[in-house]
């Protein structure tokens, strides 16, 4: 018997980032918490908890903690899990998918400025769950066409869309289609394309850790100068991928391996190379 194994298999790049968040803190011999389950697989789970991680399944789990550090799943979570946390002086290791944090930001920002927030997803579902905690005004999660078309929302309201970044794009475009025929006032985010995440995305690599952190150094020294302050800086003390978010520019700095193995440029294909001599 022939067993051919898919091309694109296992985890998806985020679960895989956050997977390895975790191992990597072990290696620091920390006392670990995830926040839930860190992966739907109950071999990596398992192993883990005979390594010492303990899922936290709960706020009030979370609440009662008074060490350790806690990673965030690639899923995310509601803003007020971070809050707990800083407030608990927690040390909180996220890694929550790029996707997903761009949606967190989304939301927060077009709520803040008054638009009601439809999600397009699984009201159940994690990560479904982490937007709608980071929405400044109740959001509605929507799943089906049945849902859809009993929505009856003021038309003197403004709304955003977004969806749940493993949903299926078509069923998304259905449902968007749905409320566009009923003529709110909507601003939809296409979870297609890529311009969501930022304006620009720009992937490097060095040849070992000292040299990827010595990069990323000197990239946010040059930014300073640029204006560019204060990043959201991940995985730098791994130094196998550190992500550097500017939010209009997402800077992504590799060891040679994990540029390899994470293999970006395939899911930005879509996007336009810029020829950076010529800026």
């Amino acid at each position: 018997m022939e067993v051919v194994l898919a091309k694109s298999s296992g985890f998806c790049f985020g679960v895989k980032r956050a997977v390895d968040r975790v191992y990597e803190q072990l290696a620091e011999n920390k006392k670990i918490y995830t926040y839930g389950p860190i992966v739907h697989n109950d071999d990596v789970v398992a192993d883990l908890e005979e390594k010492g991680v303990k899922v936290l399944n709960t706020k009030e789990e979370l609440t009662e903690l008074t060490e350790g550090s806690v990673v965030i799943r690639a899923h995310g979570v509601p803003k007020e899990i971070y809050e707990i946390m800083e407030q608990k002086n927690i040390e909180c290791i996220d890694a929550t998918c790029p996707f997903v944090k761009r949606i967190h930001k989304i939301v927060e920002k077009e709520s803040a400025e008054g638009r009601r927030i439809i999600v397009i997803g699984n009201a159940k579902h994690p990560e479904v769950e982490g937007i709608r905690g980071w929405c400044k005004t109740p959001a509605t999660v929507i799943e089906s066409r049945e849902e859809a078309l009993q929505f009856n929302g003021s038309k003197d309201d403004k709304y955003c869309v977004v969806s749940q970044t493993t949903f299926n794009y078509k069923k998304f475009q259905e449902l968007v289609e749905i409320f566009q025929k009923k003529g709110y006032d909507i601003k939809v985010i296409d979870i297609s394309d890529i311009s969501i995440l930022a304006d620009y995305f720009i992937i490097a690599n060095g040849n070992n850790t000292n040299q990827v952190q010595a990069m990323v150094d000197n990239v946010e020294e040059q930014m300073y100068k640029a204006g560019f302050n204060d990043p959201k800086v991940e995985g730098y003390n791994n130094a196998s991928w550190i992500l550097l978010d500017y939010n209009d520019i997402v800077i992504h700095v590799f060891d040679d391996e994990s540029r390899s193995f994470y293999n970006l440029e395939r899911l930005w294909k879509d996007g336009k190379e810029v020829d950076i001599d010529n800026l």
